[in-house]
Parts: C-alpha cells; structure tokens; sequence
C-alpha cells in the first residue's frame, strides 16, 4: 500500500491512430477533478483492466498503456477493447494541460 501523502501517480501514453502521433502524460491523481479522480481510483481497484483480453488494434486505432504503480497496474488496451466511458475517461485525461 502506498503513503497516503506520496502522490498518486499515473503513466498514461496512447499511440496510434490515423497520424500515428504518441501522447505520453505523468497525471497525479490529487491535481485531477474529484469525479475524475474517483473515477481512475475505481478504476485501478477493479479488475476491468487486468481482464481485458489481448487483442491488436484495429487499423487507424489508438493503444493505451496505462500504468499505476501503487496498484500494481501495468497494461496496454487496444482502443476498440476499452467501455465508452473508461475511452471517455483516458482522453479527457489526457486532453488536461
């Protein structure tokens, strides 16, 4: 478990897509929006990401890897793999400045 006053933090990178262009983000999870930092919290807890299954990405499609050290989180998704809302929730995370 980590020291609750060590920031929670978060390598979220997405490559691909028709450009092919890569964005690589370090995010603390504290400096994020309260629902959107409730959501990645509940996110890292559940399995969802950990049970997703191993496919490549479709043509023209972004890849996510997302990893959180804390939880032991470490994975690569294929867009098409991701609910709406996690997909929803990675690129408002990674639109932030």
């Amino acid at each position: 478990m980590s020291d609750p006053a060590e920031p929670q933090r978060l390598h979220l990178e997405r490559s691909g897509g028709f450009a092919g262009m890569r964005v690589d983000r370090q995010i603390d999870l504290d400096a994020l929006d309260p629902a959107d930092a409730a959501a990645w919290r509940a996110l890292l807890s559940s399995p969802l990401l950990r049970e997703l299954p191993n496919e490549p990405a479709q043509p023209d499609r972004f890849v996510y890897r997302l990893t959180h050290e804390s939880t032991g989180v470490d994975v690569v998704v294929a867009e098409q793999q991701l609910p709406d809302d996690v997909r929803e929730l990675l690129e408002r995370t990674l639109r932030r400045p």
